[in-house]
């Protein structure tokens, strides 16, 4: 069983990277998902969870980049979160254009929303913007 007992043996946290205690060299490679993993005990951990149990002693569900971005694993850029709220960090476009205008839409509890429709793309980003915000609270994508 991983514990923040044994990662804090074998790993040193600097700066978003783990490195081995034993030797110093920096932990982790890609995965063909954009996280940076690790092999421990035979098997594959996601870096950013190794972290987040070294520095808060306990493991969550999901894990959240919140600048989105899968290999920065600062300590102060991952937050515990529910599988609802990473989903809203996600990069995607919640604009699409449709017969020359452009259409906002959310996905709100399961569902696809559209917000408005607008001939305007700036007004439309906007508004996509804002209703982020207003259904995605603190996990709203900024970008």
């Amino acid at each position: 069983m991983i514990t923040q007992e044994l990662l804090l043996s074998l790993y040193k946290y600097e700066n978003g990277n783990l490195y081995w205690r034993s030797n110093g060299k920096k932990v982790g490679c890609l995965d063909n998902k954009g996280y940076v993993v690790n092999k421990l005990f035979g098997k594959k951990h996601g870096t950013h969870r190794l972290i987040f149990m070294i520095h808060h002693g306990f493991l969550p569900e999901y894990i959240d980049h919140i600048d989105g971005n899968k290999t920065n694993n600062k300590i102060e850029n991952l937050r515990e979160c529910t599988l609802a709220q990473n989903s809203f960090n996600r990069k995607a476009s919640n604009i699409r254009e449709r017969y020359g205008s452009h259409a906002v839409t959310l996905k709100i509890k399961g569902k696809n929303i559209t917000v408005g429709t607008f001939k305007d793309l700036e007004l439309a980003e906007l508004v996509a913007a804002m209703a982020r915000e207003k259904y995605y609270g603190e996990f709203a994508r900024k970008t």
